[in-house]
């Protein structure tokens, strides 16, 4: 062969292989497009379907809606004969079958079996005992067309870590799902997930924050939906009902409770149908008072939209010590009304037979003028009072403290009073501590509280009673009940749990009288609480008490009180050695 030849050969064979090479690179080149490409409507799809589900569903929770929007699209991608879904929520399933084209119904028979299958095995529940909902749209059946299934795959649902149903896609077609197909479905379907447990969890907080708000709420909460079905009952509405923790709250059961005092049933559905706050009667349950306020709960609707009705709540609310506070402001009216009246009445008298009287008597006529001087000072000091009192609460209230020797005022009331007593035939005694220091106090003030003291234990002290002043020294690290049973015999203990660690002078009237009933001892220094009427054998204003605890604050100290029902009570108070070492105040 010659030269020529050899040549033409290899420009043949070197041309074929270029030519074979160019076809397999550019074949190649064509497959890699073609995967781009798909690559690219895959990630299209993808975004379109994430899009989608943000426009249409928003904050929605609603399972079914993603899954309707994830599968509305889905022919555009792949190929498919029946695309279900199969979702569990309050032992209902719901089952959805589309079909893209024609089968019998064995073909979806046995789709829902395999679907069935496959909940229960990620569940471990059976789905036996759950209320089936089933429809099926798409295509129509078609006896005709017997095609099995031939090509399948699930996907599971998960919301915070609970299975909630699956997503089903079937063919007739063998061999058509691939990888790629099945990882864009279960990404999709992952990411919808993860957005509603996230919002899951964000409301189920929100969830804790409202129903540990109305656990704790001191008023009885009740809601009903349109049914009357009870949605919420606190503990507080079981307490004022009488409704055991462990029994349920129905609408039959808050009936009951509320009884004849209310029609309940019928003001939450006044309330519901006229779409207004209903303020009913007051009533009393259980021995309390109640204001019941109803009233219909509502989501707001857009502009022009109306509003929807989810139900109505009622609210039980005590008023009880509003009632009690109430009745003692009345009651201490009437009572500021009769001390004021009768002395104004006898003045009006007195003075009417002073112009009147054609002889007058200097005898008679000085005990007149007498007797309107003391019913006019019994006025003034009840209207001192009242005013102390308005300054006390106003934080005015204000003392002038001095050195001085308390031991000199305590004898000088024990003085003023002796003799009045030694009438009723009620022994009164002093007994001073030598190694009390002189004190700066407002001597005025002190001798105040002293006469209140001494005033009340006069009162409820019978004849053949004793009533005992003692003042001492009490230590800062000291016991002072017993400090106080030492130095008085007639001593009764009282709470010393709020006493510091200071060293204080302390001033204490016992007596032998009636006593204090321990429940009217938490109630001795209320403004318009007085000691039950069976227990007093005189009434007065029920100031005194009031006034001293303010005066003793006002110097940083206490006034302490115990009490032995038929024997006897002891009112204590407690000064600072000096007012710089103030600041034990009531």
């Amino acid at each position: 062969m010659s030269t020529w030849s050899i040549i033409v050969l290899l420009i043949a064979v070197f041309s074929l292989a270029g030519g074979v090479i160019l076809s397999v690179l550019w074949r190649r080149a064509e497959a890699h497009l073609r995967t781009r490409e798909s690559e690219r409507e895959a990630r299209l799809y993808e975004i379109a379907i994430l899009k989608e589900l943000g426009e249409r569903i928003g904050y929605s929770l609603n399972i079914r809606k993603i899954v309707e929007v994830i599968t509305g699209s889905l022919a555009q991608f792949i190929d498919y004969t029946a695309v279900s879904s199969l979702l569990i929520e309050q032992r209902t399933a719901f089952l959805h079958c589309h079909l893209e084209a024609s089968v019998d119904a064995s073909f979806v028979d046995t789709v829902k079996a395999r679907m069935r299958a496959a909940l229960e095995a990620l569940t471990s529940e059976s789905l036996g005992q759950y209320r089936w909902e089933e429809t099926l749209t798409g295509a129509i059946l078609l006896e005709s067309v017997a095609a099995p299934v031939r090509s399948f795959f699930n996907i599971p649902l998960v919301i915070r870590d609970r299975t909630v149903g699956v997503l089903t896609v079937a063919s007739t077609k063998p061999g058509l799902y691939k990888e790629d197909e099945m990882t864009i479905l279960y990404k999709l379907t992952a990411q919808a997930s993860q957005a509603v447990s996230k919002l899951e969890e964000v409301l189920a907080i929100e969830e804790e924050k409202v129903n540990a708000m109305v656990e704790s709420m001191p008023d009885g909460l009740v809601m009903v939906d349109q049914e009357y079905r009870i949605v919420v009952a606190n503990p507080a509405l079981r307490a004022a009902l009488g409704i055991p923790g462990d029994k349920e709250v129905t609408i039959f059961s808050l009936i009951e409770g509320v009884g004849a005092a209310l029609d309940i049933r019928g003001k939450l559905e006044e309330s519901l149908q006229l779409t207004r706050l209903i303020v009913a009667d007051t009533v009393v349950l259980k021995g309390n008072t109640y204001q019941v306020l109803i009233s219909p709960v509502l989501r707001r609707g857009g502009q022009g939209m109306a509003a929807d009705k989810f139900g109505a709540v009622a609210l039980f609310h005590d008023i009880t010590k509003e009632k009690a506070a109430e009745r003692m402001r009345e009651d201490f009216t009437s009572m500021m009304v009769h001390e004021l009246r009768s002395p104004l009445d006898g003045i009006r008298k007195l003075t009417e037979i002073l112009q009147t009287a054609k002889r007058r008597n200097a005898k008679t006529q000085a005990e007149f003028i007498r007797m309107i001087h003391n019913s006019s000072a019994e006025m003034l000091e009840l209207v001192s009072s009242l005013l102390d009192v308005a300054k006390i609460e106003a934080g005015k209230f204000q003392i002038l403290p001095v050195p001085g020797d308390i031991g000199a005022v305590v004898a000088d009331k024990v003085s003023y009073f002796t003799p009045q007593l030694q009438e009723r035939s009620v022994a009164l005694s002093a007994h001073l501590d030598a190694a009390l220091p002189q004190l700066s106090f407002d001597p005025h003030r002190i001798a105040q509280v002293l006469n209140n003291l001494l005033s009340n234990a006069a009162k409820f002290t019978s004849s053949g009673g004793t009533i005992r002043v003692t003042a001492f020294r009490h230590a800062a690290a000291g016991d002072l009940n017993r400090e106080g049973a030492a130095a008085d015999p007639q001593w009764h203990a009282v709470d010393a749990a709020r006493i510091p660690a200071l060293e204080l002078a302390a001033v204490a009237v016992s007596d032998t009288g009636v006593g204090i009933p321990r429940d009217e001892l938490p109630h001795l220094f209320t403004k318009f609480r007085q000691l039950s009427a069976g227990t007093m054998a005189q009434k007065g204003t029920g100031l005194g008490l009031v006034i001293s605890r303010g005066i003793v604050a006002a110097h940083g100290g206490q006034l302490l009180v115990g009490s032995e029902e038929g024997k006897g009570t002891t009112f204590v108070f407690l000064l600072p050695l000096t007012l710089a070492r103030a600041g034990i105040g009531s």
